[in-house]
């Protein structure tokens, strides 16, 4: 992301719209743990630099954030101390990478958890499943089937960093999330717990989704906020 610079009353400014919209203070606050400026962020994508694949890449980001925060009050629900963006040292001490969640159960066992916020994830291209609502143009279709396949690497390359001697690692994901055989396969190899939240994936989408649109005119559109001002 370019750096940007806004004065404070600006930013306030945007914080409010993003707040009337729905952007709790939970919200901001775990996006301060991920090191992301949500304000800045909105800003950046939506004022600074408006185009298609900016705002798209701004949804993903908030969905992010919002599959760390659902998963958060899950675990805190069962009881539990939870931790997010819990950092995770080689033996020389080197930060090695960040966990999404840490908790500690009931048995006194280290639980780590990888979140992933998606429709689909594969480990081989013919396991792909067409959406009902996707323009099936082939190259939209490959550029899916591609993203997926991403995310299921980079779900294994996840779960196999954050093992740890007498320690427990989970793969959440959400409501509706197709996961294909090779990858579950590797994760119960691996002994990776699969855990799936009541929330659909999908409903979770359009909430972020929507939450970006609304912003993006309020910011953009609204008389009450001339972006020229900016």
């Amino acid at each position: 992301m370019k750096q940007v610079t806004i004065n404070k009353e600006k930013y306030l400014q945007v914080k409010n719209i993003m707040i009337e919209y729905g952007v709790s203070t939970s919200v901001f606050d775990l996006a301060r743990k991920m090191n992301i400026d949500l304000v800045m962020l909105f800003y950046d994508k939506l004022v600074s630099n408006q185009n298609k694949n900016s705002k798209e890449q701004l949804s993903k980001n908030l969905l992010g954030i919002y599959g760390n925060l659902l998963a958060t009050n899950y675990y805190s629900g069962l009881g539990y101390n939870v931790y997010n963006e819990f950092p995770i040292y080689m033996e020389s001490g080197k930060e090695q990478m960040k966990a999404d969640l840490y908790f500690r159960d009931n048995n006194g066992v280290d639980n780590y958890c990888e979140v992933k916020v998606a429709e689909q994830i594969i480990g081989n291209k013919n396991n792909y499943i067409d959406a009902d609502d996707l323009n099936t143009v082939k190259n939209n279709r490959l550029l899916e089937i591609v993203k997926y396949k991403n995310i299921g690497k980079k779900l294994l390359k996840q779960t196999d960093r954050l093992k740890r001697d007498n320690a427990k690692v989970n793969a959440v994901f959400f409501n509706g999330c197709y996961v294909d055989d090779e990858i579950l396969g590797k994760l119960k190899s691996k002994n990776i717990n699969v855990v799936y939240l009541a929330c659909n994936v999908k409903e979770l989408e359009s909430y972020v989704n929507k939450i970006v649109d609304d912003v993006d005119f309020s910011l953009n559109n609204s008389y009450t906020y001339d972006v020229r001002t900016l």
